[in-house]
Protein backbone atom coordinates (compact mmCIF):
# COMPACT_ATOMS: atom_id res chain seq x y z
CA UNK A 1 0.00 0.00 0.00
CA UNK A 2 1.12 3.83 -0.21
CA UNK A 3 1.49 3.47 3.27
CA UNK A 4 4.20 1.09 3.13
CA UNK A 5 1.94 -1.08 5.53
CA UNK A 6 2.04 -4.64 5.35
CA UNK A 7 -1.29 -7.47 5.23
CA UNK A 8 -2.24 -10.29 5.82
CA UNK A 9 -4.99 -11.78 3.83
CA UNK A 10 -5.66 -15.03 2.31
CA UNK A 11 -4.70 -14.57 -1.54
CA UNK A 12 -6.22 -17.81 -3.11
CA UNK A 13 -7.95 -20.97 -3.53
CA UNK A 14 -4.66 -22.97 -3.77
CA UNK A 15 -1.15 -23.72 -2.04
CA UNK A 16 1.14 -26.46 -2.04
CA UNK A 17 3.92 -27.32 -0.45
CA UNK A 18 6.32 -30.79 -0.95
CA UNK A 19 9.86 -31.17 0.74
CA UNK A 20 12.47 -34.02 1.25
CA UNK A 21 14.53 -33.92 4.30
CA UNK A 22 17.57 -35.63 5.03
CA UNK A 23 19.33 -36.12 8.69
CA UNK A 24 22.19 -38.31 9.69
CA UNK A 25 24.32 -38.03 12.69
CA UNK A 26 27.43 -39.92 12.91
CA UNK A 27 30.51 -40.68 16.05
CA UNK A 28 33.19 -40.01 14.07
CA UNK A 29 35.98 -40.72 16.65
CA UNK A 30 35.58 -42.61 19.87
CA UNK A 31 38.05 -43.29 22.56
CA UNK A 32 36.99 -45.06 25.55
CA UNK A 33 38.60 -46.73 29.02
CA UNK A 34 37.86 -47.48 32.45
CA UNK A 35 38.04 -43.86 33.72
CA UNK A 36 37.66 -41.85 30.43
CA UNK A 37 35.50 -41.61 27.27
CA UNK A 38 36.60 -39.07 24.41
CA UNK A 39 34.09 -38.70 21.61
CA UNK A 40 33.83 -36.97 18.29
CA UNK A 41 30.31 -36.98 16.73
CA UNK A 42 29.25 -34.68 13.80
CA UNK A 43 25.37 -34.15 12.37
CA UNK A 44 24.03 -32.46 8.88
CA UNK A 45 20.55 -31.75 8.45
CA UNK A 46 19.27 -31.00 5.32
CA UNK A 47 16.03 -29.97 3.82
CA UNK A 48 14.37 -28.74 0.65
CA UNK A 49 10.63 -27.40 0.12
CA UNK A 50 9.31 -26.63 -2.70
CA UNK A 51 6.47 -24.21 -2.00
CA UNK A 52 3.91 -22.38 -4.28
CA UNK A 53 0.64 -20.13 -3.85
CA UNK A 54 -2.34 -18.88 -5.98
CA UNK A 55 -1.88 -14.62 -6.09
CA UNK A 56 -6.11 -13.99 -6.98
CA UNK A 57 -6.90 -10.39 -6.00
CA UNK A 58 -10.84 -10.83 -6.63
CA UNK A 59 -10.59 -13.53 -3.85
CA UNK A 60 -9.35 -10.84 -1.82
CA UNK A 61 -11.76 -8.01 -2.64
CA UNK A 62 -14.70 -10.62 -2.19
CA UNK A 63 -13.32 -11.35 1.18
CA UNK A 64 -11.70 -8.49 2.79
CA UNK A 65 -12.34 -4.46 3.00
CA UNK A 66 -8.83 -4.62 0.78
CA UNK A 67 -7.99 -4.39 -2.58
CA UNK A 68 -5.07 -5.96 -4.49
CA UNK A 69 -3.06 -5.63 -7.25
CA UNK A 70 -0.86 -8.65 -7.10
CA UNK A 71 2.11 -8.53 -9.56
CA UNK A 72 2.70 -12.27 -10.20
CA UNK A 73 0.06 -14.41 -10.40
CA UNK A 74 1.49 -17.16 -7.96
CA UNK A 75 4.66 -17.18 -5.97
CA UNK A 76 6.14 -19.33 -2.96
CA UNK A 77 4.69 -19.38 0.58
CA UNK A 78 5.97 -16.32 2.50
CA UNK A 79 8.81 -17.11 4.73
CA UNK A 80 9.51 -20.54 3.64
CA UNK A 81 12.98 -21.14 2.10
CA UNK A 82 13.75 -23.93 -0.17
CA UNK A 83 16.54 -24.89 1.50
CA UNK A 84 17.77 -25.56 4.83
CA UNK A 85 21.29 -26.53 6.40
CA UNK A 86 22.42 -27.46 9.35
CA UNK A 87 25.55 -28.81 10.19
CA UNK A 88 27.63 -29.38 13.84
CA UNK A 89 30.55 -31.09 15.19
CA UNK A 90 30.82 -32.21 19.15
CA UNK A 91 33.92 -33.30 21.29
CA UNK A 92 32.83 -34.66 24.51
CA UNK A 93 35.11 -35.80 26.74
CA UNK A 94 34.02 -37.73 30.32
CA UNK A 95 35.96 -38.35 33.45
CA UNK A 96 33.66 -41.20 34.57
CA UNK A 97 35.08 -41.77 38.08
CA UNK A 98 34.30 -38.12 38.74
CA UNK A 99 31.23 -37.75 37.06
CA UNK A 100 32.44 -34.89 34.87
CA UNK A 101 32.47 -33.79 31.30
CA UNK A 102 33.46 -31.04 28.90
CA UNK A 103 31.86 -30.96 25.92
CA UNK A 104 32.44 -28.09 23.02
CA UNK A 105 30.27 -27.91 19.84
CA UNK A 106 30.46 -25.79 16.55
CA UNK A 107 27.29 -25.57 14.58
CA UNK A 108 26.85 -23.90 11.35
CA UNK A 109 23.39 -23.42 10.08
CA UNK A 110 22.43 -21.57 6.82
CA UNK A 111 18.88 -21.01 4.73
CA UNK A 112 17.85 -19.60 1.16
CA UNK A 113 16.11 -16.57 0.24
CA UNK A 114 13.09 -15.94 1.34
CA UNK A 115 9.64 -14.17 0.47
CA UNK A 116 9.02 -11.43 3.63
CA UNK A 117 5.94 -9.86 1.55
CA UNK A 118 4.50 -11.04 -2.01
CA UNK A 119 4.57 -7.93 -4.32
CA UNK A 120 1.96 -5.53 -5.21
CA UNK A 121 1.49 -3.17 -7.68
CA UNK A 122 4.40 -4.07 -10.52
CA UNK A 123 6.85 -4.08 -8.05
CA UNK A 124 8.52 -7.45 -6.68
CA UNK A 125 8.25 -9.54 -4.03
CA UNK A 126 10.48 -7.74 -0.69
CA UNK A 127 12.76 -10.91 0.38
CA UNK A 128 15.02 -11.85 2.96
CA UNK A 129 18.21 -12.41 1.85
CA UNK A 130 20.13 -15.90 2.40
CA UNK A 131 22.61 -16.05 5.44
CA UNK A 132 24.45 -18.36 7.44
CA UNK A 133 25.18 -18.23 11.23
CA UNK A 134 28.21 -19.99 12.84
CA UNK A 135 27.80 -20.66 16.63
CA UNK A 136 30.16 -22.28 19.27
CA UNK A 137 28.74 -23.81 22.79
CA UNK A 138 31.37 -24.81 25.27
CA UNK A 139 29.89 -26.89 28.55
CA UNK A 140 31.42 -28.43 31.48
CA UNK A 141 30.43 -30.60 34.43
CA UNK A 142 33.04 -29.03 37.10
CA UNK A 143 31.92 -31.33 39.88
CA UNK A 144 28.61 -33.74 40.28
CA UNK A 145 26.20 -30.71 40.66
CA UNK A 146 28.01 -27.62 39.74
CA UNK A 147 28.53 -26.69 35.60
CA UNK A 148 29.66 -24.20 33.71
CA UNK A 149 29.05 -22.76 30.05
CA UNK A 150 29.91 -20.46 27.31
CA UNK A 151 28.78 -19.61 23.96
CA UNK A 152 29.39 -17.42 20.90
CA UNK A 153 26.59 -17.29 18.64
CA UNK A 154 26.68 -15.56 15.12
CA UNK A 155 30.36 -15.61 14.63
CA UNK A 156 30.53 -14.71 11.34
CA UNK A 157 28.06 -11.61 12.02
CA UNK A 158 26.45 -11.53 8.30
CA UNK A 159 24.45 -8.67 6.94
CA UNK A 160 20.91 -9.07 7.35
CA UNK A 161 19.83 -8.05 3.83
CA UNK A 162 16.04 -7.61 2.73
CA UNK A 163 15.74 -6.62 -1.12
CA UNK A 164 12.47 -5.47 -2.83
CA UNK A 165 12.76 -7.87 -5.93
CA UNK A 166 12.68 -5.91 -9.41
CA UNK A 167 13.30 -6.82 -13.54
CA UNK A 168 15.86 -4.07 -13.61
CA UNK A 169 18.00 -4.30 -10.33
CA UNK A 170 17.31 -5.38 -6.62
CA UNK A 171 16.26 -2.35 -4.21
CA UNK A 172 17.72 -3.09 -0.92
CA UNK A 173 14.95 -2.27 1.99
CA UNK A 174 16.78 -3.06 5.01
CA UNK A 175 20.88 -4.00 5.63
CA UNK A 176 22.68 -4.47 9.13
CA UNK A 177 24.10 -6.95 11.42
CA UNK A 178 22.82 -8.56 14.08
CA UNK A 179 26.58 -8.59 15.64
CA UNK A 180 27.95 -11.76 17.70
CA UNK A 181 26.29 -12.81 21.28
CA UNK A 182 28.58 -14.43 24.11
CA UNK A 183 27.06 -15.46 27.31
CA UNK A 184 28.84 -17.18 30.32
CA UNK A 185 26.02 -19.25 32.38
CA UNK A 186 26.85 -21.17 35.99
CA UNK A 187 24.54 -23.59 36.95
CA UNK A 188 24.35 -25.38 40.13
CA UNK A 189 21.87 -28.95 40.42
CA UNK A 190 20.33 -30.06 43.65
Amino acid sequence: SSSNDISYVNTGDWGYAAGIEFEGKKILYNRSNETINNNISGGLNISYMYTNQELDNDKVANETAFNTTFTEKNTSFSGASDLLINADVTFLKEWKKTETNLMATIAYSTYSDKIYAIGTQGRGNIVEKSIGSLDFILKSKLTKNLGIGLSAKNLLNPDFKMVQENPNSDITIQSFKKGINTSLSLNYKF
